[in-house]
């Protein structure tokens, strides 16, 4: 079972990510930017927190258990105990290759790597051969409260074991998946943005 789960990247879909997954009972760990104001970020955080308390939405022991489940941090160090890590950096693949390779000396072993990525595949991003089978895309869709679907992205690598981890983790959180070889990855992306044209077309 999935319990600690890595976010890295405080853009709109890391941030997107947390929100969603901070009521789903995992001990999160969000990792921003080496250059990011983590006090500037984690105010707005605290302040959501409080107002869900304030109207009801959760009773004080429940949030004060979210509290103490959620790091915000900009160290790299702090995802050494998780169990899975979502990446949503920017788009750029040197950026998310620099990454996975400083994660890989990090992160436990056992530790599941993903990536959030719209348009990189998986095995473009592996850091290294004794983590090859523990490495997926899971391609989560902005909003991720409004649309529960996620493309898994499976390499030629990626172990039985780690789809079974990464679509279970996916179901615990209400999300429903379509599992994609990379020769078909980001399917959905097309016909999303597809879709989209030919509306923006009908709309002219």
């Amino acid at each position: 079972m999935l319990k600690n789960i890595g976010i890295i990247g405080e853009g709109k879909m890391g941030t997107n990510l947390l929100y969603y997954l901070v009521d789903k009972d995992f001990d999160l760990v969000w990792v921003c930017s080496q250059g990011a104001n983590i006090e500037k970020i984690t105010k707005p955080f605290l302040k959501r927190m409080n107002r869900a308390l304030g109207a009801g939405i959760l009773d004080e022991t429940r949030h004060q258990k979210i509290l103490e489940s959620v790091r915000i941090t900009n160290s790299l160090e702090d995802v050494a105990s998780c169990d899975l890590i979502i990446e949503a950096i920017t788009e750029d693949t040197v950026a998310k290759q620099t990454l996975f390779k400083a994660l890989d000396s990090i992160a436990n072993p056992a530790c599941i790597f993903t990536s959030n990525s719209s348009s990189v595949n998986p095995s473009d991003l592996i850091p290294s051969q004794t983590r090859k089978d523990k490495f997926a895309g899971m391609h989560f869709f902005y909003p991720v409260v409004l649309k529960d679907i996620v493309e898994v992205i499976r390499t030629a690598d990626t172990s039985e074991e780690t789809i079974m981890q990464i679509t279970l983790f996916l179901k615990t959180i209400s999300r429903k998946f379509i599992l994609l070889e990379e020769k078909d990855s980001f399917i959905l992306n097309r016909i999303f943005r597809s879709e989209e044209r030919r509306v923006g077309k009908e709309c002219r």
